[in-house]
């Protein structure tokens, strides 16, 4: 079993996206920006905004999704090897 977290401050769960491909676990999402259509100058962002995609390596050997949950802006997800799901 392995154990993938993923940090994603501002994002809602409903706007991220898993996949598990051979080799990775593709993490899609969207983080809107804090600001409306009236604010004329950004500073500095610590944080990139828009829809993003992480592709996470994962250990040799097929994995699938076994699951997932979304807690305090982090994104913990449960995969095991192919057949070897508990």
């Amino acid at each position: 079993r392995c154990l993938v977290i993923v940090a994603l401050p501002g994002v809602r769960p409903d706007r991220v996206e898993l996949e598990a491909v051979p080799g990775a676990l593709v993490v899609r999402a969207l983080r809107p920006a804090p600001i409306d259509g009236e604010t004329r100058a950004i500073r500095h962002l610590e944080i990139p905004y828009g829809r993003f995609e992480r592709r996470i390596a994962l250990p040799p050997g097929l994995h699938e999704l076994e699951g997932h949950e979304f807690t305090d802006g982090c994104l913990y997800v449960a995969l095991a090897k192919r057949g070897e799901r508990t």
